[in-house]
């Protein structure tokens, strides 16, 4: 599963601007890496670098609004119902 989101603000990365990023579905070892880290500001910003793929100092440029966004967009996954 993966969801692309547009970016409110787009940021510029080593001379690309990103204007969106595709969430994609993340792997249990990478759930539980980033679990251990706590229910923390670093807990959120280190899930959106592994599921959007980018480096961890690019998702420091984003907007907070885009953080939020992100955010709410990874919850979706752990609601996801499979098609039966």
């Amino acid at each position: 599963m993966s969801e692309r989101v547009d970016l409110r603000y787009p940021i510029n990365w080593k001379g690309r601007q990103i204007t969106a990023v595709t969430l994609r579905w993340p792997s249990l070892d990478q759930v539980r890496r980033v679990q251990a880290l706590g229910a923390s500001a670093e807990h959120v910003l280190q899930f959106i670098a592994i599921t959007t793929g980018l480096p961890r100092p690019a998702v420091d440029l984003l907007d907070l609004e885009d953080i939020g966004g992100l955010k709410d967009a990874i919850a979706k996954f752990f609601r996801y119902q499979p098609k039966r």
